[in-house]
């Protein structure tokens, strides 16, 4: 008897084919990810303990961007700052450290010791929060100190921090802004290895009341940047900003005049890409008769595109544009 064979013309074969293809699709991917595991679980020790406490500090810095009264108890460890001393930082303190965790970077550190440390960095308002770990084997990491404080402090401990952030009082505030971040990040590394072992608290020597009252009035006029962002006359001119900047550069120039033409080609370039940023944080720049707006990722704290708007003839004009790269 002749030995049936697969007509692969027909609708059954053409299932059992596709059955076929999908089964050796989904052992490949099987083997990948036992490959990953295994892979993961042959790292170092000094690669292993950076990523659980990275996993650790995020969840620390989503838990503050969506639910942060349940990091109240953590803040409140902080020493003694407005609290006390400023009813008005009571009533938008939550909305304080969300905003801040909202744009903030994270940098662990010291992973090697039993106390390692995590430091967040918001570069709008130059300031660091530092935090001591505790990270026991079968238990959940928690942290054993932590405070606010300006990162002048940090880049040069002998100089007085001021209320407004360095980088806002240059004449290119937006290139400022990035140099400063990447000074501060410098900064951090050193003071804070990722895979050192040793067990210095040098955080200790950085956390005062005065710093920690500095540093929340820096967070108290982030959040007055929230109602910047929330004004009507903002909202349209960023709404007529990224519409136009979906056009060519030569297009994009005849709206605002007052951007170079690297900023134009920059602007042109970003396109379609800026309808997947939100703006994050305005800050009043008063002196230069107009505003600075951050547009941030949802995703990350480091894709960023610093505006700069003017009070010029009708509405907001665009007079700066800069794609912000911190690392």
């Amino acid at each position: 008897m002749a030995k049936k064979q697969f007509d692969f013309s027909k609708p059954r074969s053409h299932f059992l084919l596709a059955l076929l293809v999908a089964t050796f699709v989904l052992i490949g991917l099987w083997l990948v990810f036992m490959n990953r595991i295994i892979s993961s679980d042959n790292k170092p020790n000094e690669y292993a303990a950076s990523e659980r406490m990275l996993v650790a500090a995020s969840a620390f810095r989503t838990l503050a961007m969506e639910e942060p009264a349940l990091i109240g108890p953590v803040i409140h460890e902080m020493p003694i700052g407005l609290k006390g001393k400023s009813t008005s930082w009571v009533s938008i303190e939550r909305a304080a450290w969300r905003t801040y965790f909202s744009g903030a970077l994270i940098h662990v550190g010291l992973t090697q010791s039993t106390r390692p440390d995590v430091v967040y960095y918001n570069p709008y308002s130059d300031v660091l929060v530092l935090s001591s770990w505790e990270f026991p084997k079968d238990q959940s990491p928690h942290v054993k100190s932590i405070c606010a404080i300006p990162a002048d402090y940090l880049r040069a401990p002998k100089l007085q921090a001021q209320r407004r952030p360095a980088w806002l009082n240059q004449s290119a505030p937006l290139q400022a802004l990035v140099a400063n971040t990447r000074l501060t990040l410098k900064a951090i590394k050193e003071v804070s290895p990722i895979n050192s072992s040793t067990t210095a608290n040098y955080i200790a020597g950085f956390c005062t009341q005065d710093r920690q009252q500095q540093a929340e009035l820096r967070l108290f006029d982030l959040v007055e940047g929230l109602g910047i962002l929330s004004r009507p006359d903002i909202k349209v001119a960023m709404v007529d900003l990224i519409s136009t900047t979906r056009g060519d550069d030569v297009s994009i120039s005849r709206a605002f005049p007052k951007l170079s033409k690297q900023e134009a080609q920059l602007a042109a370039k970003l396109g379609a890409k800026m309808s997947s940023l939100s703006p994050v944080i305005a800050l009043s720049a008063a002196d230069r008769n107009g505003y600075f707006v951050l547009l941030a990722s949802h995703k990350t704290a480091e894709a960023v595109v610093g505006l700069e708007l003017c009070e010029c003839g009708k509405g907001k004009s665009l007079v700066h544009l800069t794609q912000m790269v911190f690392n």
